[in-house]
């Protein structure tokens, strides 16, 4: 990994380094991959250290820290992260509670494909 391709940490305590530092990791788990390793734990372990990194300066900026979710993927106040069977609470367009909340969240291939509201009294 070509360090200046990442951002530039001038404004950071020590960012030149931790610039430098973060690019010798990545460049070490392109490496494996390039060589054709099976092993995933590397950049696992790499991809969830960067993660919680954003998470903490995330709570810094005032985000409650879960902003980031695995996978890397960025979310809005109004997102969620479900896996399948997840209860979820589900609001309508005012923001109360829909009847029948928790909903359960169906995910099919990483795409949710149903939310099914529990039963009403």
């Amino acid at each position: 990994m070509d360090y200046t391709k990442l951002p530039d940490l001038r404004r950071v305590v020590r960012g030149f380094d931790m610039r430098m530092d973060a690019a010798r990791a990545i460049s070490q788990v392109e490496i494996l991959h390039a060589g054709g390793s099976a092993d995933t734990l590397p950049a696992t372990d790499l991809r969830t250290f960067f993660i919680a990194c954003a998470n903490a300066v995330d709570k810094t900026l005032g985000g409650d820290g879960t902003r980031v979710a695995v996978g890397g993927v960025v979310l809005n106040s109004n997102q969620v992260v479900v896996t399948n069977g997840d209860a979820v609470v589900v609001h309508d367009n005012t923001g109360a509670v829909q009847a029948g909340s928790p909903a359960t969240a169906e995910v099919a291939n990483g795409v949710l494909t149903d939310v099914k509201l529990g039963a009403t009294s």
